[in-house]
């Protein structure tokens, strides 16, 4: 079980159902469950604005380019960049 706080009631509670509202994940301030906390720390950031060749290096594609003219892979078929390494500014294709 993992225990998450009802903010109106200031008690922690089964963060699956909150005995004080009968809903499912208690929010009542907005706050992310614990789950989602989790989640979201590990899951990576990505950015919709570039996508990733399968390149070894310098893998980072602009949306505007369709197909990596050195592996051949087609944007549609791969997943957007992490921001990190959009961040980094090291893995962008020439």
């Amino acid at each position: 079980m993992i225990l998450n706080a009802c903010v109106r009631d200031q008690k922690m509670v089964d963060e699956n159902i909150c005995k004080n509202c009968s809903n499912e994940s208690c929010r009542h301030a907005g706050e992310m469950t614990v789950r989602e906390r989790l989640d979201a720390d590990t899951a990576p950031l990505l950015n919709e604005l570039f996508w990733d060749c399968e390149c070894d290096n310098r893998f980072v594609q602009p949306k505007s380019v369709v197909r990596c003219p050195r592996c051949g892979a087609c944007q549609e078929d791969m997943p957007d960049s992490r921001q990190n390494e959009i961040d980094a500014g090291i893995y962008f294709a020439e």
